[in-house]
């Protein structure tokens, strides 16, 4: 745990203050900051201190494919469409999302041998009472499927392929589209003035102090 947040910390630093500085690079970075432990997560060499360490481009991407955010916005032992999702739409676009109706029953699809995550969450899309706000929260979820519970990069579950392809619908018209996978979601985004605008706020937010 201790590494997982070392690594966003001193990341964001690198970025920031020995890097370009630019938010595009927060967003798609295919390298981080990290301490030997944290290695073999990634499946990387270990550095002999905390240092940087380059990724293969099509399995990280910025801050939203490391470990700290994939694990948080994740449950014990299964990744959460839900809660990825909700994180990042509230994280690049301060997107504010209502909780469930009363009336909805809001658990977590039971875990089977024998479908993926995304399987078993396509429920919500089918239900009249979840879709109204699944139909945005979900897609910016399965996007992240590629990382398990940890955030350790997979290509499979349950022997199947990880299907990482998403449509972003009901947002901002320069976040909506098709996207195959987090990394070109991210180098699209990064690019939007939706996220720009989001990305002040957050810093603004933070130099306050407030929520």
């Amino acid at each position: 745990r201790r590494a997982i947040q070392a690594e966003t910390a001193h990341f964001v630093v690198y970025v920031l203050r020995q890097n370009d500085g630019k938010l595009a690079t927060l967003l798609t970075a295919p390298f981080s900051v990290i301490d030997p432990v944290l290695a073999p997560l990634y499946g990387v060499p270990a550095p002999a201190t905390m240092g940087r360490v380059d990724f293969a481009p099509a399995e990280r991407s910025g801050l939203l494919t490391q470990a700290a955010f994939l694990s948080v916005k994740a449950h014990e032992r299964q990744t959460s469409p839900v809660r990825r999702g909700v994180g990042l739409l509230q994280s690049l676009a301060c997107i504010s999302l209502p909780p469930p109706p009363p009336s909805v029953m809001a658990n977590e699809p039971t875990i089977t041998v024998d479908a993926t995550t995304r399987q078993r969450f396509a429920a919500h899309s089918k239900d009249p009472s979840c879709a109204g706000c699944h139909t945005k929260i979900d897609p910016a979820g399965f996007v992240l499927e590629s990382y398990d519970a940890v955030g350790r990069y997979r290509t499979r579950e349950n022997g199947a392929p990880i299907d990482t392809h998403v449509t972003l619908v009901n947002l901002a018209d320069d976040l909506n589209g098709d996207y195959p996978n987090v990394r070109a979601l991210l180098e699209h985004v990064a690019h939007s003035q939706t996220v720009s605008d989001c990305y002040a706020t957050q810093w603004f937010r933070y130099a306050l102090k407030r929520e």
